[in-house]
């Protein structure tokens, strides 16, 4: 991508930006309120795949070719002003001239001069009053802002589970008979020592909500108390599949899909006690 920063201007700040066709000399003349960089790479990436919305320029670019084209920071401008200086410009230059389809400068058609022109005064306005700091309402500030962790208490929360639509509970559905027909699970300690096996992940989970479930002493936790309404040592489908699939510990244990010990094949005996 050829792009070119005229004296004093910036790719970091909002304004005026142009696409030139180098050969012929027209060009397209556009304005944003964002970086000027990545409203340019969208047009790049747009008219790469042949998707641009300008179908003029489009065709351009594909008789041209890519290295035909120069995109250039005309002027940096504070983001109200922007609009009004396209416009500007967009009348001084004539869209006969230029590869703009539209001679308004807020590319929406049905959006008259004046209202362009309207718009951006009263946007110049409220940046002169201080209503706005940095394109957000000033008195409009994040909850989070300058809080840090511990500051804010979630103890009311405890012991209470997450709301569940039914979408997502019939989504959990398809999941749970899913896992019913997948893949075994082989449970190891952090020492791959051979702990149990079952049928598959669903299954797992289901009897580690029990009590009694017999790898509760080889469980290593931060949190004995359990966690959004579930019993600490429940071994959930979605986080035994993740710990299958990037090979990391879960709750101080191991899984796999497939055996990591040498198994034993002990061969069924007759009521004699021979083989």
């Amino acid at each position: 991508m050829n792009i070119k920063v005229n004296e004093n201007c910036s790719l970091e700040k909002p304004g005026i930006y142009k696409i030139l066709n180098t050969v012929n000399g027209r060009y397209y003349i556009g304005s944003t309120t964002m970086r000027a960089y990545k409203r340019i790479q969208h047009h790049y990436e747009m008219l790469k795949v042949g998707k641009h919305k300008n179908k003029h320029l489009q065709n351009a670019w594909n008789l041209y070719g890519t290295d035909a084209f120069q995109f250039i920071v005309e002027e940096n401008l504070e983001k109200p002003d922007c609009l009004k200086r396209e416009q500007e410009l967009i009348d001084q230059e004539g869209v006969e001239n230029l590869y703009n389809v539209n001679p308004l400068a807020s590319g929406t058609p049905n959006m008259s001069k004046e209202t362009i022109l309207k718009r951006a005064t009263t946007m110049k306005e409220k940046y002169r009053k201080g209503e706005f700091d940095h394109g957000f309402k000033k008195n409009n500030i994040p909850w989070n802002k300058n809080r840090k962790q511990g500051d804010i208490d979630y103890s009311y929360l405890k012991g209470i589970k997450k709301t569940k639509t039914e979408k997502l509970i019939e989504s959990r559905k398809k999941i749970q008979e899913n896992m019913k027909n997948r893949t075994p699970v082989y449970v190891y300690d952090l020492n791959n020592n051979f702990l149990g096996f079952w049928k598959n992940a669903y299954e797992l989970e289901k009897e580690s909500n029990d009590d009694n479930f017999k790898l509760i002493p080889n469980l290593k936790l931060k949190n004995k108390k359990g966690r959004n309404g579930y019993k600490y040592h429940i071994l959930k489908v979605f986080n035994v599949q993740k710990s299958i699939n990037k090979r990391i510990p879960y709750k101080g244990l191991n899984f796999s899909n497939k055996p990591l010990h040498e198994e034993i094949h002990v061969e069924k005996l007759d009521k004699n006690g021979e083989g």
